[in-house]
């Protein structure tokens, strides 16, 4: 090899030791956890709150339904043996149809759940997606992750949820 060969395998791995040093130094990732904002942040106990209200609503009108139930299945185990055969089969239908119309009922409770949790948490999500926008795009970040999408580790440093809770707080009503 001869000193012009050398000189320009020496260049090209110093070029390639800064160049992967200036991607690097252009690589800035955050993490936040997205669960612990929504439930931490004011707008996000505000809607808790009326959400289990409306949970409670909704499974006192089931453990009332499931009661009832309970009740006309003991009624019929109790007195099955004095009642005419007639009228213990109108009972026991009496319950099947009532068994059916407490899964129906259970049914449209989950997705009435469903339907109250999504509303309670759009306009969460859509201002939190704005923050960290906002905030990446401010701070030169090149990524923000979730940290329950599946990152396994982060530094302290890489480490945004407070800043962005804070920042969520001060723009979303309660």
């Amino acid at each position: 090899m001869n000193y012009k060969q050398i000189l320009f395998a020496t260049a090209i791995v110093l070029l390639s030791f800064s160049a992967s040093t200036v991607y690097a130094a252009a690589t800035k990732i955050g993490v936040i956890n997205v669960q612990e904002i929504i439930t931490e942040c004011k707008a996000g106990k505000a809607a808790r709150s009326r959400f289990e209200k409306e949970m409670k609503t909704l499974q006192d009108s089931l453990k009332k339904d499931q009661e009832n139930l309970e009740k006309l299945k003991a009624e019929i185990e109790k007195k099955k043996s004095v009642w005419s055969e007639k009228k213990t089969g109108e009972k026991i239908r009496d319950f099947q149809v009532k068994g059916r119309e407490f899964q129906a009922k259970g049914n449209e409770t989950r997705f009435k759940v469903k339907q109250i949790q999504d509303k309670e948490l759009a306009p969460i999500l859509k201002a939190l997606d704005g923050v960290v926008a906002k905030y990446g795009k401010a701070n030169g970040y090149t990524v923000i992750l979730d940290q329950k999408s599946g990152v396994v580790f982060s530094t302290p440093a890489a480490q945004l949820t407070d800043k962005i809770l804070k920042k969520l707080d001060a723009i979303m009503p309660k």
